[in-house]
């Protein structure tokens, strides 16, 4: 079964900066590059490797509706694999309430429905409501 096929949750490409701590209470607190994100987990490259198993919590901004959020979510580095931009973390979240859950899919939906219709180049369009 490829990687693919073992995902829950569909990705999507997303570069943004996160800093990511270990929550090991050492205060430690690593700059990496947001890879792709799910409502799952995340992909990041970093120039540190952390170990598998190893809990962290990951800070980020991220596009919502005409706006831009910080979000802190909990997670736990599932892989470590070498790369040619680095070494890229798969991140599994952790301890996710509904309402995060919910957010991240909305998000994730809002990025793949902007790329589709950047790639086609349709908008939908804007209904006029009747003046009273």
């Amino acid at each position: 079964m490829t990687g693919e096929e073992k995902r829950r949750h569909e990705r999507v490409r997303l570069q943004r900066p996160v800093r990511l701590s270990t929550a090991d209470g050492s205060g430690r607190e690593y700059t990496a590059q947001l890879r792709d994100l799910s409502v799952g987990g995340m992909g990041v490259v970093c120039d540190r490797e952390l170990p598998v198993g190893c809990p962290v919590r990951c800070r980020f901004r991220i596009p919502y509706g005409n706006e831009t959020r910080e979000v802190t979510l909990k997670g736990r580095v599932r892989h470590c694999r070498v790369q040619s931009s680095g070494l890229y973390l798969g991140i599994a979240f952790t301890g996710l309430s509904a309402q995060a859950s919910q957010f991240l899919e909305t998000v994730v939906n809002e990025i793949k429905r902007r790329r589709r219709e950047d790639e086609h180049g349709w908008r939908p369009p804007v209904l006029d409501t009747p003046a009273e």
